[in-house]
């Protein structure tokens, strides 16, 4: 996705209906509306925040928790992009992302790339090391994928 095709559809209104659909009781609509969050927050320049005031994060958050694990995993994606964004950041820790996300990293039952995509979203919601800029993403390297 283009950013400026991701942020026409974030101007278009979209983004609360899709966290609505977070909220749906079907688990495939709930994974392809996580999906498509994440795809929005890392192509758009406004809609981490847009996402943010949807309270689609705190939609997220509850996800981690699905008896599914496909949505289980798309959601900690999303909330893994958006962990990204450090204005998000203490709203995700209001809301309990990080100890949803820790009981995902070490559960011994959740597969590889769930457990990866927990402990990505982990190390991004860590304090910054000596960063000042509170805007702009910050990335993971895939050695902490392993």
């Amino acid at each position: 996705m283009h950013r400026e095709s991701a942020n026409a559809i974030v101007a278009s209104g979209s983004v609360p209906p899709l966290v609505a659909l977070l909220q749906s009781g079907d688990a495939g609509v709930q994974q392809d509306a996580a999906a498509a969050l994440r795809n929005l927050a890392a192509t758009s320049d406004v809609s981490p925040s847009a996402i943010g005031d949807a309270h689609g994060t705190s939609a997220l958050v509850a996800l981690l928790s699905s008896p599914c694990d496909e949505v289980k995993l798309a959601a900690a994606g999303a909330l893994r992009t958006l962990a990204g964004h450090r204005v998000l950041v203490t709203g995700l820790l209001a809301e309990g992302a990080s100890s949803a996300l820790v009981v995902l990293a070490e559960s011994p039952s959740a597969s590889r790339e769930l457990r990866a995509e927990a402990r990505g979203a982990l190390i991004l919601l860590a304090p910054p090391a000596a960063s000042s800029d509170q805007s702009s993403p910050r990335s993971i390297s895939a050695e902490h994928d392993a």
